[in-house]
């Protein structure tokens, strides 16, 4: 009898070291992903805050360091032959800001292009590559890359936009080639900055300004046919939230199991009244 309460007095003590450790690690693991939610909304409200400041109107000597969402206004004018097309490129979720007529080839709803050009600071040799917008992709040829319309090269343009670090790569099929065609060279699957320096010919910060309004020349609005209603990134707060009470429950579960585990063995290891007579 003395064996067997020894035996279930430390099954006992398992019960409960274990229960304990299960406890402690899920509950680690609940405030480990709460914390990452509040780091996230923290990022969250730093981006919304830099997006309300006032836009920077000269070139900074840092540009490459200025944090994400950092908004600008520049003016310059388009260098306009050294525009690509990244292929394969959702639409900005949102309402369509296109041209009130658009061609009857082009499928709005469909997947397209992200236009890319390089802006020439007015003054200066300086160029930052701008991320203008989306355009859909020609229903009778892949090939087919959509003009801007208008896209004057001789304006003095002026663009509001946000600094970003683009970083929507696809599955490179072909690593450094151009899909063949009439634009030979302008089409491409992913932006590689090294190969694009190369292939245009200029030096440029390793940022984008991403184009947040209709440009401007000679303060009046130049209307395009581009889309720039762009999504807000996802931060993933909810995801975080999400974990986290995940976590939570399985370490009051875990803590409810051992409790009950624990009080089995107790009731089991207490002698019946017979055996005590």
């Amino acid at each position: 009898m003395n064996n067997m309460l020894s035996r279930l007095s430390r099954q006992r003590g398992w019960i409960l070291l274990l229960g304990f450790l299960l406890t402690t690690v899920t509950a680690n693991l609940a405030a480990w992903q709460w914390r990452r939610a509040q780091e996230k909304a923290a990022l969250q409200a730093q981006y919304l805050d830099l997006q309300q400041r006032p836009a920077l109107t000269a070139w900074p000597p840092a540009i490459a360091s200025l944090p994400e969402a950092t908004p600008m206004r520049l003016t310059g004018h388009w260098l306009s032959d050294k525009t690509i097309y990244l292929d394969n490129r959702p639409r900005p979720a949102g309402v369509l800001t296109v041209a009130d007529n658009p061609p009857a080839t082009l499928n709005y709803a469909a997947v397209g292009y992200y236009v890319l050009t390089p802006l020439r600071l007015a003054g200066s040799k300086q160029t930052v590559l701008v991320l203008r917008g989306w355009l859909p992709r020609a229903q009778d040829a892949r090939t087919t890359l959509p003009a801007i319309a208008p896209d004057d090269t001789e304006a003095t343009v002026t663009v509001v936009g946000h600094i970003t670090r683009y970083s929507h790569q696809l599955l490179n099929l072909a690593p450094g080639a151009a899909v063949a065609g009439e634009q030979h060279g302008k089409l491409w699957q992913n932006l590689d900055w090294a190969a694009y320096q190369r292939w245009s010919g200029l030096q440029l910060p390793p940022v984008l300004l991403r184009q947040i309004q209709a440009t401007q020349t000679e303060g009046q609005i130049w209307r395009d046919n581009l889309s720039r209603n762009w999504s807000p990134p996802n931060f993933g707060i909810e995801k975080h939230y999400g974990y986290c009470a995940q976590w939570a429950a399985l370490s009051l579960a875990s803590l409810v199991f051992a409790l009950v585990l624990w009080r089995r063995a107790a009731t089991e290891a207490t002698p019946s009244g017979s055996e005590t007579e």
